[in-house]
């Protein structure tokens, strides 16, 4: 799966769009539910409809876009979100990909559901998808409160992990962590 990843972002970054929807294919028919695979499916798709490309190879997406259901069957991108939240919506990792999908679908109007998303920890969480959304919660989202909450939230359940250690030398850290307990 790392392989096809990893070639994804290759030849995403090299504008080969074609080598991009074959790397997709390949990996979605090894594992359909990879929470990865599916934010760059979904941002595949997003930015190949505001790509100027080649008329042939704009003809050979748009075929393999619709009759392909390993590329959502031709289905709008919100739907096939909330398909795949559906079928893998108990698992931390899953939800923050979906929430990662929101927000680049419909930007800061999102950013509510997203965030309702991924701040529910589940007994099944890892400490990597917990660092996941925290980073998350940090970068992307710009939420520095929200990822401060959610980090002593982390930090009673995952106690030694270095990402989530309580640094008691900031006066609004403080505040933060005495409204959160």
């Amino acid at each position: 799966m790392q392989t096809h990843l990893l070639a994804i972002q290759l030849y995403t970054r090299k504008q080969k769009p074609l080598l991009v929807l074959q790397a997709l294919k390949r990996g979605r028919a090894i594992d359909i539910a990879h929470p990865t695979l599916h934010t760059a499916l979904i941002t595949f798709l997003f930015n190949i409809d505001r790509m100027e490309l080649n008329p042939i190879t704009k003809e050979v997406i748009d075929i393999e876009r619709k009759s392909s259901l390993l590329l959502g069957g031709g289905n709008k991108l919100s739907l096939l979100n909330e398909q795949f939240l559906s079928v893998n919506g108990k698992s931390l990792i899953h939800r923050l990909s979906v929430a990662r999908v929101i927000m680049l679908l419909d930007g800061d109007v999102g950013k509510k559901r997203a965030l309702q998303l991924v701040l529910t920890i589940d007994q099944s969480a890892s400490i990597s998808a917990c660092e996941d959304v925290y980073d998350f919660l940090l970068n992307e989202l710009k939420e520095k409160e929200v990822a401060l909450k959610y980090q002593v939230e982390c930090s009673s359940r995952f106690p030694l992990t270095p990402s989530f250690k309580i640094k008691s030398d900031t006066h609004q850290h403080n505040d933060v962590v005495n409204d959160a307990l």
